[in-house]
């Protein structure tokens, strides 16, 4: 992409519009998630139509969802249309605070967070929005917190669909971009933190009778 910063303009304002559209995106049950305590301070950065703060608001328990149980919650995301169906869906919890905001330029103190969530969001910034993420990722979490991070592996049914961008960075009819990733290129984007743990997390996605095979990498990093 031969500007990093007016693709991404592009890419919110793609985002923007199919949230406004299609409203829930992500709308299939609950994300599994870690465990936190109450007293714990949690980043969802990219929170999208919320499917992941769904179960982060209720700490893994459908019937908490008033969030008696919950951590503190902060969540952004830079489309404003995503964040308005946040606050529809999560207006009842007082420990979830939502607002719009850049994942590169976080409006965030030093060392805020005891963990931040990164799902499907670096993989949607071409390389260097990615890497700045990555950067204020490592600024805003605490020593000793952790980091999750979810992305597409290159095995993903998906990879090598669209146009070519960057390099396994392919853009969609609707605007929209994704990365696939190599594991090796994980802890590369986050020099300042130690990888704990890194799987594959394949399935089949089944369409009218066809399958198609999907697959994440998740890893964990400690600060």
């Amino acid at each position: 992409m031969g500007n990093d910063m007016s693709g991404m303009d592009a890419s919110r304002e793609a985002w923007d519009t199919d949230y406004a559209m299609r409203g829930r995106r992500w709308a299939r049950g609950h994300c599994r998630m870690p465990s936190f305590h109450p007293h714990e301070r949690v980043l969802d950065a990219g929170c999208g139509d919320g499917k992941g703060l769904a179960s982060l608001a209720c700490n893994g328990d459908p019937s908490n969802m008033a969030g008696a149980r919950c951590p503190e919650v902060v969540a952004f995301d830079f489309s404003r249309s995503a964040i308005g169906i946040c606050a529809h869906r999560f207006s009842q919890n007082e420990k979830v605070h939502l607002l719009t905001a850049d994942a590169a330029r976080m409006p965030f103190r030093a060392a805020s967070f005891d963990a931040v969530l990164l799902f499907h969001l670096i993989g949607h910034a071409s390389r260097r929005p990615r890497s700045e993420i990555c950067e204020e990722v490592q600024r805003v979490v605490r020593r000793g917190g952790y980091v999750y991070l979810r992305v597409f592996s290159r095995a993903d049914f998906r990879a090598g669909r669209g146009e070519e961008i960057e390099e396994m960075t392919f853009l969609r009819g609707d605007g929209t971009f994704t990365h696939y990733f190599l594991p090796e290129e994980i802890a590369a984007l986050f020099p300042q933190l130690t990888l704990i743990s890194i799987e594959h997390v394949p399935w089949i996605l089944r369409v009218k009778g066809d399958r198609f095979q999907r697959e994440e990498i998740h890893a964990v990093l400690r600060a």
